[in-house]
């Protein structure tokens, strides 16, 4: 088989400038090429990296984040930059006192759950304090010499790591709904003082229960990772990368990771360790949560009493002391998993569907699905009555509530519910004659039957390459005649054939022929996720596309949907 025009997939995606990128060898020219494909989605978004790990947007919410004399604003302070810093490079900067009740301070509307983080290192002072100006105000004091946090008030966590040569990186993480200033005070064991100095370096404001990466920002914030308009290039199924791509969806639960307060308890005696240092999360942070047992003979579960239409529930979760974990949306809709092994799914009733997949480092994703209305969402250590000890539990991370038939990727929430558009790859029409092949290996999350198409073949009684609705998997159809023909097995590998007049296909090995009403257009492919035939939303996660100028016989068809 030969004149492969355009392939995507296969390992060969990648993204620039916001635009996906396919590259294949043009079979004329033997040359390697990279075709473009515009892409756009609204919102931040998450998948799944090379290293099996959740990526998230990333983002600096402060202004001149290492510019102290810029943005910044200051009461009896001088700052001096130009000073050896943790990095090796002269960017630090000597904060010094020329009075008492010196801080230096930004000021910044933000809210929900927040970390602060900066760098120090002690100078002719030995500590620094931290006071977020809020709702209630967040404190906390950092020991530069022994590297130890002496004390906090109104914190989720506060924590100073050790970076070398006399640097700590100090951050406090809180929710005290929305602040207004941030405030560091460099203070002598007193917790005053008059004069004296301390080195800074790099401070960051970011949403999320730990501090990530430095972002060095300037006079706007900054945002990375898989943030507006970026495609994702996704690990979820296998070592090879696949194009993720979804329809809108919102996550109703306010806080998916700070499992605290927002949710309510059956056993007044449960507890929520907070980025626990026992384990990582899916995200590779210790930023999961270790949900305790009580001591009450009762139901050991947390819940958020919230409405939601026909929804997928979904949660991470890790075996610690108990390996029994269960899901229950209202009206008796429950599953039971066991956390061991490749996951298993043990008592079940109501739902419509149900699953659990191990996500590596013990972590399994389990969600649940109802096709009835729930008023609920409660996440368990096990589906019946058990009594604990204060000691003996679960981890979990990430929980999403979300209106649909089946879950999708995560979307993180930190104080409210949360809406990540649509990933819309923008139409692409491809002129290849009237005798052409195609090869596609995806595999369909959801889609109407007809109107939210993959590809569009023709604009007079065109065929679609769609998803069906009632199993998600991918199908040929003809509206004009019809008829659909469907992948048969979860493999998703599909292709199709025309030479002008007649149209044939495969699915993993068997071939048939098409019927066609009209005239097809045939030299006319139009590529699209947005349902602009009429409909909603297609989605997908596309493994590889091939585009062949010659129509192929249904052995070679055959033989590339066997592959």
């Amino acid at each position: 088989m030969s004149n492969a025009t355009l392939q995507l997939g296969g390992g060969n995606f990648a993204v620039k400038d916001g635009k996906l990128l396919g590259y294949a060898t043009d079979p004329k020219t033997s040359v390697f090429v990279s075709r473009e494909f515009d892409f756009s989605r609204s919102s931040y978004a998450t998948r799944v990296n090379a290293d099996g790990l959740i990526e998230k947007e990333t983002q600096n919410l402060l202004l001149q984040s290492n510019q102290f004399d810029t943005t910044w604003g200051s009461v009896n302070t001088t700052e001096t930059s130009g000073q050896t810093g943790y990095d090796g490079s002269s960017d630090a900067w000597l904060l010094s006192i020329t009075a008492s009740g010196a801080y230096l301070y930004q000021d910044k509307a933000v809210s929900g759950v927040q970390t602060f983080s900066f760098f120090a290192k002690e100078g002719t002072l030995a500590r620094v304090n931290v006071v977020v100006n809020a709702s209630v105000n967040v404190t906390a004091q950092f020991d530069l010499v022994n590297g130890i946090v002496l004390g906090t008030s109104q914190n989720i966590t506060s924590s100073i790591e050790s970076i070398g040569n006399g640097w700590y990186r100090c951050s406090v993480t809180y929710n005290q709904g929305t602040t207004s200033r941030f405030r560091l005070y460099p203070v002598d064991l007193a917790g005053g003082g008059t004069s004296g100095s301390i080195y800074i370096q790099d401070a960051q404001l970011e949403q999320g229960l730990v501090a990530r990466d430095y972002i060095e920002t300037t006079t706007t914030a900054v945002y990375g990772g898989i943030t507006d308009n970026i495609a994702r290039i996704d690990y979820t199924n296998s070592s090879s990368p696949a194009l993720l791509l979804e329809p809108q969806r919102t996550n109703s639960l306010g806080q998916s990771e700070y499992f605290n307060a927002y949710y309510a308890k059956f056993d007044p005696d449960i507890a929520l360790d907070t980025n626990t240092s026992e384990t990582k999360s899916p995200a590779g942070l210790y930023n999961a949560t270790k949900l305790i047992s009580g001591t009450y003979n009762t139901q050991q579960a947390i819940y958020r009493n919230i409405a939601v239409a026909t929804p997928t529930f979904t949660c991470y979760a890790k075996a610690a002391e108990f390996d029994s974990f269960a899901l229950k949306l209202s009206g008796a809709i429950a599953c039971n998993f066991t956390l061991t092994g490749s996951g298993s799914i043990g008592y079940n009733t109501g739902t419509s569907a149900q699953s659990i997949k191990s996500v590596g480092n013990g972590w399994y994703r389990c969600s649940i699905s109802s096709t009835s209305n729930s008023t609920y969402a409660w996440i368990a250590i096990s589906g019946g009555n058990t009594q604990g000890d204060n000691t003996s539990g679960i981890y979990i991370y990430g929980a999403q509530l979300e209106e649909g038939s089946y879950a999708t990727s995560y979307i993180p929430t930190y104080g409210t519910a949360i809406t990540r558009s649509a990933d819309v790859p923008a139409d692409k029409t491809l002129n290849y004659g009237s005798k052409f092949s195609l090869f596609f290996d995806m595999n369909g999350l959801g889609g109407n039957v007809s109107n939210n198409f993959i590809v569009r073949f023709g604009t007079s009684n065109p065929i679609y390459l769609s998803v069906r609705q009632s199993d998600k998997k991918l199908q040929f159809y003809s509206p004009a005649s019809g008829a659909g023909y469907f992948a048969t097995t979860a493999t998703q590998k599909i292709a199709i054939s025309c030479d002008g007049t007649n149209w044939i296909w495969s699915s993993d090995g068997a071939s048939g022929s098409l019927t066609a009403t009209g005239s097809n257009n045939a030299d006319y492919v139009r590529i699209s996720t947005d349902g602009s035939a009429g409909g909603g939303f297609a989605s997908a996660l596309v493994n590889q596309i091939v585009f062949f100028d010659t129509a192929l016989t249904a052995g070679e068809l055959n033989a590339l949907t066997t592959l």
